[in-house]
């Protein structure tokens, strides 16, 4: 919120990721405020967000906000991981504070399979989502596998409250 006051940008949460040093943050407000476009967050994909770069191009874990929209919480789990594998964090539309959010689930993930299927047109697919995110990342599952898409693993973080009857699904039902 300083950032925006006091240079008029506006900068999503995630961006600590790509310019995680106070140094790179400024480089980055002051190329923006002097209005290099090729500054700007939101390059070629607009929900994607590299958390960790991992060294196995073939395992890439995709995961998907919770209520609040941003990624930032999926940074343990990403370092917590192998180091072979990459994690790509999925945000919602609006956490910029400029682009208009998603009005339905239906449009999130629609907009989301297509970012997953650009970054990574080849191969499985694996699938996380931490809270309603769980929610999201089980639909697109269902819609990848109906389009043929091979969904080698969903994983549902804190997704289903304990008290809620459980019940097995898989995305081949």
């Amino acid at each position: 919120s300083r950032i925006k006051r006091d240079h008029d940008v506006n900068l999503e949460l995630s961006i600590l990721y790509s310019d995680p040093t106070p140094r790179t943050l400024l480089a980055r407000v002051r190329a923006i405020a002097s209005g290099d476009t090729s500054a700007a967050p939101g390059d070629r994909h607009r929900h994607l967000v590299e958390i960790a770069s991992g060294n196995d191009e073939r395992r890439t874990l995709y995961c998907v906000h919770g209520a609040g929209g941003n990624v930032l919480n999926f940074r343990d789990l990403a370092l917590g991981l192998s180091p072979c594998w990459r994690t790509v964090g999925i945000q919602a539309s609006g956490v910029d504070g400029v682009t208009p959010p998603h009005a339905t689930v239906d449009a999130m993930c629609e907009a989301y399979i297509a970012e997953v299927l650009a970054d990574r047109p080849d191969g499985p697919l694996f699938l996380a989502g931490y809270s309603a995110g769980g929610i999201i990342a089980y639909e697109m599952a269902v819609r990848l596998a109906a389009r043929g898409r091979p969904v080698a693993a969903v994983v549902l973080l804190d997704t289903f409250h304990h008290s809620i009857e459980g019940r097995r699904r898989t995305v081949r039902e």
